[in-house]
């Protein structure tokens, strides 16, 4: 299929296939958007048990209703919790990874389906890396090229096997992956496997940009080690939400979990920031994979009294029936002090990030969390727990300089003398929020460029079949 001249990419279609978890499905929508304001026609494909809450992202982040939606029909392997836990978490992760047959007899059926729809066929698939190997056999089967598109760090790519000796990851790839013990022997193997067929895609996108990882691009594209068969690589991010990119703290944009219930809680929290001083608050957040134990809790709660500063802690599930006795009561009862807001459930966290009363932000660091955080000039305090947010949290802390690491005591615990010093820190420290705000600019000044680099990158691969 020809594309038109000039200007126009034409109605070349792609299918965007992400794994389910939702650090992959959010920047996978906001490329899915991108691609189809550039002009072409796009396919999200999905588990049928994420389609309610992937429609809700999708409106919140005034992405195009243009978007065509299609669903595995997979189950759901927790089913019923109201609460995922790490390892629920998990068990969805292995069952993606591990239904490989499965899931690529299913999309076989969707492709088969848009081909024979009497719409435009698709072009080509951008997928998910740990999905990788069922998109390869589909593409490979409907003769058509597949992209793939990392949702994290260009730095995290060194942790495939046989790049760790690229002499570019901050840490041992050991320190970031994630455990076996977690997904199963299996499931790992699989994960592994998938990840290196990056060596076989036609291209790699890359939720990252160059002003943020400038060697580890270069390396992507020019290092043999990391790239042998020479596969075209593209930095296409940062892909944000277009609410971290304005000023305004007006904007209604909601948190993209959607096991935030109601209005009511998210004006509640807000109107608690509103009573704020400016840059006085640490919002604790530990995404949709963290937990912390019932001793860490206490930990954080006696080091959060201790610091006698504000804060907004995000903390779901059981986490409040670990709380010290009292602690609800004398740190954040509105007729004491005032001084501190607990959610037992998600956060409107684009929002809060924004609030001019947010001063530090308590992370797992998860890629999309940090991109937001420094995307809205926040400090950060990292607590990073598998996957490549060690590697993250150490470029934060000692790469950008905009953040402190939360280090664990001989037993694996955070202490809550540690805690206190850290978001002392984070409050109180100047040179580091004026470093955040810095760059701050430059990550908006990227994403709010035009996004040509990614439409030439597209067209160079797909002009070739």
């Amino acid at each position: 299929m020809s594309t038109a001249e000039g200007g126009e990419a034409g109605r070349r279609h792609l299918v965007v296939l992400p794994l389910s978890a939702y650090g992959h499905t959010i920047p996978a929508l906001l490329l899915a958007d991108r691609l189809l304001n550039l002009g072409y026609e796009i396919t999200y494909i999905c588990p049928e048990y994420r389609m309610k809450q992937l429609l809700q992202q999708s409106k919140a982040r005034g992405c195009s209703q243009e978007i065509r939606f299609k669903t595995l029909k997979r189950t759901n392997p927790v089913a019923g919790k109201s609460e995922l836990s790490v390892h629920d978490t998990i068990q969805i992760l292995a069952s993606v990874i591990l239904d490989y047959h499965e899931n690529s007899k299913e999309l076989k059926e969707i492709m088969e389906e848009l081909f024979i729809c009497g719409g435009t066929p698709p072009s080509c698939i951008i997928c998910d890396a740990v999905v990788s190997l069922w998109a390869q056999d589909v593409a490979n089967e409907f003769k058509i090229p597949w992209i793939l598109f990392f949702a994290s760090p260009a730095l995290a790519l060194t942790l495939i096997p046989g790049m760790e000796n690229s002499g570019l990851s901050l840490v041992h790839p050991d320190e970031n992956c994630v455990p076996r013990d977690d997904l199963g022997s299996d499931a790992f193997e699989f994960f592994l496997e998938s990840c290196l067929k990056i060596h076989d895609a036609v291209g790699v996108m890359c939720n990252t940009m160059v002003e943020l990882e400038a060697d580890a691009c270069k390396a992507l594209e020019e290092n043999r080690l990391i790239n042998p068969n020479n596969v075209p690589f593209a930095a296409i991010g940062p892909l944000l939400p277009r609410s971290c990119l304005e000023e305004s703290e007006s904007d209604q944009t909601f948190e993209e979990n959607e096991a935030f219930e109601g209005a009511e809680k998210k004006d509640a929290c807000l109107k608690w920031l509103d009573q704020q001083t400016e840059a006085s608050v640490v919002y604790i957040s530990l995404g949709s994979l963290g937990e912390a134990s019932a001793e860490q809790v206490k930990e954080f709660a006696f080091g959060l009294e201790a610091s006698r500063k504000g804060f907004l802690w995000v903390l779901p599930g059981d986490g409040v029936e670990s709380l010290p006795d009292g602690f609800l009561e004398t740190a954040t009862g509105i007729a004491v002090n005032n001084r501190g807001f607990v959610l037992r459930t998600w956060a409107p966290q684009l929002q809060v990030l924004k609030h001019r009363a947010t001063g530090g932000f308590l992370t797992h660091c998860g890629w999309n969390s940090t991109l937001e955080s420094m995307s809205h000039g926040v400090p950060m305090i990292t607590m990073p727990f598998f996957t490549e947010q060690g590697g993250n949290a150490k470029m934060i802390v000692e790469y950008f300089k905009i953040g402190v690491r939360l280090p664990k005591d001989e037993s694996g615990v955070i202490t809550r003398h540690t805690i206190e010093v850290a978001v002392r820190e984070v409050i109180e420290n100047d040179a580091m929020r004026k470093r955040a705000a810095e760059l701050k600019q430059v990550v908006r000044a990227t994403a709010k460029a035009p996004p040509l680099k990614t439409k030439a990158f597209l067209e160079q691969i797909l002009n070739k079949y």
